[in-house]
């Protein structure tokens, strides 16, 4: 049985390549992700769709796009 969709309250968060500010992130993670690493920053939930629409990859991992029911 495939598990249930947790909630994607305000846990999603994007993943920054490095420490210096204004850098572009490289994915977009659910708050809750363990992958995400230390350098990242918390944005809400129509700007990861807007991310993730404009071809931002999805962690494979926590699958932030799933849970904002992004489809392709």
């Amino acid at each position: 049985m495939k598990p249930l969709l947790r909630p994607a309250a305000c846990g999603v968060t994007a993943c920054s390549p490095g420490s210096a500010t204004g850098r572009p992130p490289v994915q977009v993670h659910a708050g809750d992700c363990y992958a995400a690493g230390n350098r990242r920053r918390a944005i809400d939930r129509d700007e990861a769709r807007r991310l993730l629409a404009s071809g931002l990859p999805a962690c494979p991992h926590c699958q932030p796009d799933i849970d904002l029911r992004i489809l392709d």
